[in-house]
Order: C-alpha cells, then sequence, then structure tokens
C-alpha cells in the first residue's frame, strides 16, 4: 500500500476500535495533513483511498465524531513506539493500561 492509504486505514482501524471497545467521547488525531484533509474536507472521491475514507465516514456519523484532529507530526511519542511495536509482529495484539 502507499504512504497515504495506510495512514487512511490506521484510522480507520483506530475508529473501529474505538467504536467496538465502546469508548464514547474519544478522538482520532493524524500527523498526515494529506489525510487529515481527505477526511474532512470530503475530498476522497477520486482518491486511492475513497472506499476507506467512505468507511470513516460511517464510523464517525455513527459515533458523532465531527472531524479528525490534525497534530504535529512527531507529537505523540507513545502513539509512535506502540505504532513501530506492532509493525515488528505477526499477530493481532490489544494493549490496554490498567487505571485505578
Amino acid at each position: 500500500m502507499d504512504f497515504v492509504l495506510d495512514n487512511a486505514v490506521a484510522i480507520l482501524k483506530g475508529l473501529q476500535f474505538g467504536k467496538n471497545c465502546g469508548l464514547l467521547h474519544f478522538c482520532v488525531e493524524s500527523d498526515v495533513t494529506n489525510v487529515v484533509n481527505l477526511i474532512n474536507l470530503g475530498n476522497h472521491v477520486n482518491s486511492s483511498c475513497g472506499n476507506i475514507v467512505s468507511d470513516i465516514f460511517i464510523i464517525m456519523k455513527k459515533l458523532g465524531l465531527p472531524s479528525i484532529s490534525s497534530g504535529k507530526k512527531g507529537s505523540n511519542k507513545a502513539a509512535y513506539v506502540l505504532a513501530r511495536q506492532a509493525l515488528t509482529r505477526k499477530n493481532d495484539l490489544i494493549w490496554k493500561r490498567h487505571t485505578h
């Protein structure tokens, strides 16, 4: 897959995870401006990831999420480390922090 498509899939998977876990009032942030603009501006019809963005819209509508946030590249160090670890794994994993 290409870079834009990879990041659109990552956003879709994040939304699916939040929805499936019953998380309420969460936000999704990406530092890939092209993908954030495709989603927030609705300019996905002729893009290589149009179907993925359409799926993102459906989940966002169900969850009442108005938009995807755009973050500064490299600002979320924990997400970066987790993403790098996920790339080295062969199996799907779920990581959950226990809070008291």
